[in-house]
């Protein structure tokens, strides 16, 4: 199966064992059962896919078994919408986040974890903020 080939090459007692087998191989399986156009599969070169794994966030190791249980376990993570708004805060100033930034930040996690929230509420929030509207340093 793709995931055999992919752990053969990036999981534990490979050199991509520490990234890939920890960090990013078990997200990826967690989609497994979509194949590379998005039709649902649930069979790779005859075998049974599996969709299950466990991921290390900060507050310890939590299982799933396919996309919906890890998106659920994301969407409750403090840790992931820390790093997601971070993250989007970076992309959509253009540059390194500064600790003048830690406010704006705070508000997009505040805004992310928040229910019924959207995507739309959280790039309001960073295209009406100060950081986003005004540039500093001067004229170059």
């Amino acid at each position: 199966t793709n995931r055999e080939r992919v752990t053969a090459h990036t999981g534990p007692g490979t050199c991509g064992g520490a990234c890939h087998g920890t960090i990013i191989n078990p997200i990826g399986f967690a989609f497994e059962n979509f194949d590379a156009i998005g039709q649902e599969r649930s069979m790779d070169n005859g075998k049974p896919i599996d969709t299950t794994g466990e991921y290390e966030f900060t507050d310890g190791f939590k299982t799933f078994s396919g996309a919906p249980e890890l998106l659920e376990l994301l969407a409750e993570s403090p840790q992931a919408h820390a790093c997601y708004s971070s993250k989007l805060a970076e992309f959509a100033l253009g540059r390194d986040l500064a600790e003048a930034d830690r406010p704006l930040v705070l508000e997009l996690e505040k805004t992310s974890m928040a229910m019924n929230s959207s995507i739309k509420q959280i790039l309001l929030s960073i295209i009406q903020s100060p950081a986003f509207v005004m540039r500093a340093g001067g004229a170059q």
